[in-house]
C-alpha cells in the first residue's frame, strides 16, 4: 500500500491498496485505475517503494559517481533497471548509512518526466488505517485505465 501527494507540477494523488491503484489528477478531471497487482508487476520504481523488489534481481547496483556520497555522507547509488519493461530509467537514491532508510530518489519514467522524492520525519512499522488506500473518485470525475 501507498499513498503520495504531489504538489508539483501539478497537484495529484496516487493511491495504492491491496487491490486497486489510482491516480488522481484534480486539474484533468481525471482518476486513472489499474489493477494494483499489474501496477507492481511493470512499474520498476513502485516496486522499490512498495517493498517488493529483488534489488539484485531488479537492478544492476553500483555507487553513483564521482564519490558515492552526498555532502552530509549519505551513500550514493545508481540502480539501473536489469529488464526493458521497467517503466524507468536509472534511479539515483540517497541512503542513510546507519539507519538504511532510503532518504531521497530520483528517476526518469517512460513519459519522460524526472521524479524527486525527499522522505523526511521517517517512521517504520507504524500501522495505518485501510481507509487510507480507499479512493472514491469526486462527482464528475472521469474514470480512465492507466496506460
Amino acid at each position: 500500500r501507498m499513498l503520495w501527494h504531489y504538489d508539483a507540477p501539478q497537484g495529484k494523488k496516487l493511491i495504492i491498496g491491496q487491490r486497486q491503484a489510482w491516480l488522481y489528477v484534480p486539474e484533468e478531471r481525471a482518476v486513472y485505475v489499474k489493477k494494483t497487482g499489474s501496477l507492481l508487476n511493470s512499474q520498476t520504481a513502485v516496486r522499490l517503494f512498495s517493498g517488493l523488489a529483488r534489488l539484485q534481481d531488479d537492478f544492476t547496483i553500483r555507487f553513483a559517481e564521482p564519490t558515492g556520497k552526498d555532502r552530509e555522507g549519505n551513500l550514493l547509488l545508481l540502480l539501473s533497471p536489469k529488464g526493458s519493461e521497467t517503466g524507468t530509467s536509472d534511479i539515483v537514491v540517497t541512503v542513510d548509512p546507519e539507519r538504511r532508510l532510503i532518504l531521497r530518489c530520483r528517476f526518469l519514467d517512460i513519459y519522460g518526466n524526472v521524479t524527486r522524492l525527499s522522505l523526511e520525519q521517517i517512521q517504520t512499522n507504524v500501522q495505518l488505517p485501510e481507509s487510507l488506500f480507499l479512493f472514491r473518485p469526486p462527482p464528475g470525475v472521469e474514470v480512465r485505465p492507466m496506460p
